[in-house]
């Protein structure tokens, strides 16, 4: 279990490091990465632009992983399949739930997601894109395509199986 703590009141800035994600095919994240609950936990900045392999965001491959409980700040992917700001492939029972995401970019050519890219008898629960400027629209970024992009979605590029989504929009 990672468990994202920080007192400070101040947000986890990963700007200033390349951020590798978190599992991946051969070997996918299988455990826990929660903020506290009850204490909003922020990871902002962060930035992959990784145009060579797969399976992007902050999480690349997972599977029967529980990921929950913080905001994501202003982050930046870039790759060519499998894209999202949270999760590229999520298996086996993995669970994304109360993640809000807030100002961000994701862009790819193959299955691009906001918070999952490729959802297999997963769950999406409680997971909203957030303006914190209401003037502006819900979320203050974008997820675009380019090449000839095939399967993409604000919350989940593509979905197999038997998935669960509850709880989901813009704030």
């Amino acid at each position: 279990t990672i468990t994202l703590d920080k007192t400070d009141g101040k947000p986890f800035d990963m700007g200033a490091h390349k951020w590798t994600p978190l599992g991946n095919e051969n070997n996918p994240f299988e455990g826990v990465f929660q903020g506290v609950v009850g204490d909003t936990q922020h990871v902002a900045n962060i930035i992959v632009n990784e145009t060579t392999i797969p399976l992007v965001g902050m999480f690349g491959h997972t599977r029967g992983a529980t990921i929950q409980n913080f905001v994501i700040d202003s982050t930046l992917i870039r790759s060519n399949s499998y894209v999202s700001a949270v999760v590229g492939e999520a298996t086996e029972g993995t669970v994304v739930k109360d993640i809000i995401i807030q100002r961000g970019s994701i862009f790819g050519e193959y299955v691009i997601g906001g918070f999952i890219s490729h959802m297999v008898n997963s769950s999406l629960i409680n997971c909203y894109l957030r303006s914190p400027n209401k003037s502006v629209a819900a979320g203050s970024g974008t997820i675009g395509a380019f090449g000839n992009a095939i399967y993409a979605g604000g919350f989940i590029g593509h979905a197999q199986g038997v998935n669960t989504l509850r709880d989901y929009g813009m704030q």
